[in-house]
């Protein structure tokens, strides 16, 4: 739901993505925290409310954003 949302919102803003650009955004944006936070969830001992889940989701992808951006600074 996520990704379509962020989607959405770059194709109706005027973004021009390629195929690879759409694929990228998806597997680093949403693939990539889903699997990590369900895999949490799963192997947790306490059950889950969906706000952890989504709290826990979040926070995934902004960690995931945080190492997208760190790995396209370049270093002197």
């Amino acid at each position: 739901m996520l990704y379509f949302l962020v989607l959405c919102v770059l194709l109706f803003g005027g973004a021009k993505l390629s195929a690879y650009q759409i694929g990228y955004l998806f597997g680093e944006i949403c693939v990539l925290p889903a699997l990590a936070t369900g895999i949490w969830g799963w192997f947790s001992k306490k059950n889950w409310t969906w706000l952890r889940f989504l709290v826990t989701f979040i926070a995934f992808v902004v960690l995931s954003v945080i190492v997208q951006v760190s790995n396209q600074v370049q270093h002197p």
